[in-house]
């Protein structure tokens, strides 16, 4: 049985829809501690290393050697999704900036709104209208029009909206069998040992003066591991909570796709995107950033959008 015989039931989308408002505030926690790990020059491929582990630990804890026996389309839709991760770490490296990366990524619901019309599923309106507030709320929020357009940073970002609208598609189609846990294990996998390749990849740069010179000019990032700021307690204590609550934002994502708490794909993928508005509110009380009248209201559009969609999904049974 798939996804497509997958009863989708009232208590499946509360939960789906409980997990999802989750994920926005372990988002804004997240974002949070993300940027003062960058501050002392932690590399996204560290983040995600530690991220990837912690996310491996819980759910092997949580389904014991039952998440190294999936089935491949589980451990396919794993690799693609973690390809999404780092191509949005690394569009975010070589653009050098976070904002305009982030808008990018808020047309993935577009592409699983194709995906689905592509299947012959119907798309309601009110997706449509959701998905229109969403992506104006959050380019007024994050305004990157405001910064200069990086080419390479761009193509990045698109492949990101891409890979992660098919991950995401697989991930909505499993079998009914598998368990959230699961889908998280293998993406942490696939993610875990892209990160360390990369990583390695640096080191042996490093020794290759050359041809690091020609990967700068392309704008890939050559930054290299560095022990330092390891030694620090307050950066463990840190990294600590950011594994901790990089696998509760993790596994609160993926369970709108899974049996426990199913939604329609293109739903889910839209409630998903509210996370940007709602880390931006979580950097302006939890470290201070300031948010000008256009991003107030981008914030607020973005928001309405993603609350009558909520609405729309517990009033009717369009999801169903």
């Amino acid at each position: 049985m798939n996804s497509f015989d997958i009863p989708i039931t009232s208590a499946s989308r509360k939960i789906g829809m409980i997990s999802i408002v989750v994920s926005w505030i372990a988002a804004a926690f997240l974002n949070s501690y993300m940027k003062r790990l960058n501050s002392v020059h932690i590399s996204a491929e560290e983040l995600l290393v530690v991220r990837s582990v912690a996310c491996m630990t819980v759910a092997f804890l949580l389904v014991g050697w039952r998440v190294t026996c999936s089935p491949a389309s589980v451990k396919k839709a794993g690799f693609i999704i973690a390809i999404s991760s780092i191509s949005f770490y690394q569009a975010i490296q070589v653009w050098g900036e976070v904002n305009p990366v982030i808008a990018i990524a808020a047309l993935i619901p577009a592409m699983n709104i194709y995906l689905a019309r592509r299947d012959g599923l119907r798309v309601p309106a009110s997706v449509y209208a959701s998905l229109v507030c969403l992506v104006v709320g959050v380019f007024m929020a994050l305004k990157p029009w405001s910064v200069h357009i990086h080419v390479l940073g761009a193509i990045l970002a698109l492949i990101c909206v891409v890979v992660s609208a098919i991950g995401f598609d697989l991930w909505g189609k499993a079998p009914l069998a598998v368990t959230a846990p699961e889908k998280c294990f293998w993406l942490s996998v696939w993610a875990l040992l892209f990160a360390v390749l990369i990583m390695a990849g640096r080191e042996f740069l490093a020794c290759m003066p050359r041809a690091q010179e020609r990967i700068s000019h392309l704008g890939f990032s050559v930054q290299t591991f560095d022990i330092a700021p390891y030694r620090s307690s307050t950066v463990r204590e840190t990294l600590f909570w950011f594994g901790g609550i990089g696998a509760v934002y993790l596994f609160s994502t993926i369970i709108p796709f899974s049996r426990s708490g199913k939604m329609k794909t293109e739903w889910a993928s839209v409630f998903i995107q509210g996370a940007t508005p709602a880390s931006m509110i979580g950097a302006y009380y939890l470290v201070g950033e300031r948010l000008d009248v256009t991003q107030r209201v981008g914030v607020g559009i973005a928001l309405a959008g993603a609350g009558y969609l909520s609405f729309r999904l517990f009033r009717s049974n369009e999801a169903l």
